[in-house]
């Protein structure tokens, strides 16, 4: 399983020409200063040591002026650091799934 997990995140990588991996200082500094968002809620800093954002966010290769979709966004954490990511130019999709739109307070989150 591992293996496979491993295989398929080298042929990701492969197949973006390595844009994942290696970010311009532009857009590394760009998701620095979102994660570092005083803005943030604690709740959300809280959670940065396990969730990694910016290695998670540097990783989809987002840099500024990027066109985001995030599926399912739930409470926002990524929202928010996504959006301050793609800065003012850009733009973050939230889409939310019917199944999760509408069930008793599947939208409370947002």
């Amino acid at each position: 399983m591992r293996r496979s997990v491993a295989l398929a995140l080298i042929s990701v990588s492969l197949a973006l020409g390595g844009s994942a991996l290696a970010q311009s200082p532009a857009a590394t500094e760009s998701i620095a200063t979102a994660v570092a968002d005083t803005a943030r809620p604690d709740a959300d800093k809280a959670r940065d040591t396990v969730r990694k954002p910016a290695e998670i966010v540097a990783f989809a290769g987002v840099k500024p002026g990027d066109k985001v979709a995030e599926i399912a966004p739930g409470g926002g954490y990524y929202t928010r650091i996504l959006s301050k990511a793609v800065g003012p130019e850009g733009k973050v999709y939230a889409l939310m799934p019917a199944f999760f739109a509408n069930r008793p307070g599947g939208l409370d989150a947002i």
